[in-house]
């Protein structure tokens, strides 16, 4: 921060300039590097900038279980995947490979397989 900002905390940064992209905002209860307090503390600064927020809060999920918890999956991953084809009006990529049925992959290990697909 010093040598970028010439201080010790970098500036603020204007919650404006994203005030009109959707926010699904996830936030677990159990998180030791991003305490709920300072989650929300955000969240209402973006409110208060004009930022449209849909918060999610999970009590009992830590900062990896949103990625490593077994049943994220069905706890976590439809709620995003609904906000990301809301948010994009019905136009969201179509996952190819692991997810034979077409539609958005609905588990990570979906996403992997569309990944190794379109990689090869």
């Amino acid at each position: 921060n010093l040598s970028r900002y010439a201080v010790e905390r970098p500036p603020a940064y204007d919650l404006a300039h994203i005030a009109r992209v959707p926010v699904l905002f996830v936030y677990g209860g159990a998180d030791d590097l991003a305490d709920p307090r300072d989650a929300r503390a955000l969240m209402d600064k973006l409110c208060s900038a004009g930022v449209p927020v849909e918060p999610v809060f999970k009590p009992t999920y830590n900062h990896l279980d949103f990625v490593w918890d077994r049943n994220a999956s069905v706890e976590l991953y439809p709620q995003v995947f609904d906000f990301v084809k809301r948010v994009a009006g019905g136009k969201v990529a179509k996952a190819s490979g692991g997810n034979k049925g077409g539609g958005l992959a609905r588990s990570w290990t979906e996403v992997e397989s569309a990944l190794d697909t379109s990689l090869d």
